[in-house]
């Protein structure tokens, strides 16, 4: 295939490779370096490994290439030679051919090359130089070391042998295949590097803590501030909780003394005006019992599991309800407007019991909260004027809406 061609297919595989799984072969290291997430490499028809074109690299590869451009009437090959390898001592010749010299510098000496660079470029007249050039390790040399490594009959004779037995030697230049399998999970490994390359960075660049760690929790602070600053400057002010904002003392509020009350004691004792006061307590009129089941069909729902029981609270309930929705919505009696709470009572002199259920209409607000203070305050005042030869209707709950 020519250039030109070759050159099209990569782009018609690298446009359209999204979401797709692609399996491709080849003899073009180029290609699979370009084209690969994930390179395989087969030798003597087995996969020897797997990786990415990095990873292969770093396992595999000699390391790295430096290429000295000769001044061939000042240069010394020794001198130049000896340089390279004080700071790499195991830095390998090569190549010596013409104008050029090349060595073969390992992986793990990367550290050293600022140093030798700088220094390089302040010497580059003396030692006879007039340029030089580093480079990786080709993915075709990975090739090379993985093929050699797998040849154990010695069939090839591309350039120097190198067996399992001595691949591992003391240049570690690379490793054998089987010395690299591991059963540590993708995902530890990603992790393991992910820190380590944010732990470099920081290492590298002081500021980068600042930013990444100090800095968002000065933001977060700061802004803090200012939302409990604002919030305490622009808090709403006291209100206190009462009627006015209905009827005032005209709210039309209904309640039904349940059974077991009877006129004059504690129930309609409790919601005659002389102690509750603030609204305009309307005594409804319910059957006894409340339905005449005890599984009833209010607003087109059977009450079945569970059953009511009619004759007590939960019958009573249902029914209070019914009743005070009737009423607002003018359905079955007259239209009441204005309703925004209602009581169900149970009051029990002869066993000293006392108690009472809210029925709000949520559209107003703080109705809740206005209802049971107004029954609070009526149950306060009647128990307090029983204790007490002064009368007690003086006596005022008042309820707030305090900021929180």
């Amino acid at each position: 295939m020519d250039p030109y061609s070759r050159r099209s297919t990569w782009e018609i595989l690298l446009n359209n490779r999204n979401n797709r799984v692609m399996v491709l072969t080849t003899h073009f290291m180029d290609e699979a370096d370009i084209l690969g997430d994930r390179i395989a490499i087969m030798a003597e028809g087995e996969m020897r490994c797997c990786g990415s074109s990095l990873f292969l690299k770093n396992r595999f590869g000699a390391g790295y290439n430096l290429t000295l451009v000769k001044d061939d009437a000042k240069c010394d090959d020794d001198a130049v030679a000896a340089f390279v390898q004080s700071y790499v001592p195991a830095a390998v010749l090569l190549s010596n051919v013409g104008s050029e010299i090349a060595f073969q510098l390992p992986l793990h000496s990367s550290s050293e090359f600022a140093t030798m660079f700088a220094e390089m470029d302040r010497q580059l007249q003396t030692l006879g130089l007039l340029s030089y050039g580093v480079s990786v390790t080709t993915l075709e040399e990975v090739f090379i070391k993985v093929a050699e490594l797998s040849d154990e009959h010695n069939q090839h004779t591309l350039g120097k042998h190198v067996t399992r037995a001595n691949s591992a030697g003391s240049d570690g230049f690379y490793q054998p295949c089987d010395e690299i399998i591991t059963t540590e999970s993708i995902f530890r490994r990603h992790l393991r590097a992910l820190l380590l390359k944010r732990f470099r960075y920081a290492k590298r660049d002081k500021k980068t803590i600042i930013y990444v760690a100090a800095l968002p929790v000065l933001l977060i602070a700061a802004g803090l501030g200012i939302l409990k600053s604002s919030m305490a400057i622009n808090d709403d002010p006291l209100k206190a909780l009462t009627t006015d904002e209905y009827s005032g003392s005209a709210t039309p509020t209904p309640y039904f003394c349940q059974v077991g009350a009877g006129a004059g004691d504690w129930c309609s004792d409790v919601m005659a005006s002389s102690y509750y006061s603030g609204a305009d307590a309307q005594a409804l009129s319910i059957p006894e019992p409340a339905f005449d089941s005890n599984s009833p069909t209010v607003f087109g729902v059977t009450y079945t599991d569970p059953a009511l029981n009619a004759s007590g609270y939960t019958g009573y309930s249902v029914a209070m309800g019914q009743e005070a929705f009737e009423r607002g919505y003018g359905k079955g009696a007259d239209l009441v407007e204005g309703q925004y709470g209602g009581y169900l009572v149970y009051g029990d002199s002869s066993q000293n019991l006392f108690g009472y259920n809210v029925f709000t209409n949520t559209t107003g607000s703080h109705s809740s909260a206005i209802f049971k203070a107004l029954m609070d305050q009526a149950v306060y005042r009647f128990f307090a004027s029983n204790n007490s030869t002064d009368s007690a209707s003086n006596l005022n709950l008042k309820v707030n809406n305090h900021p929180l």
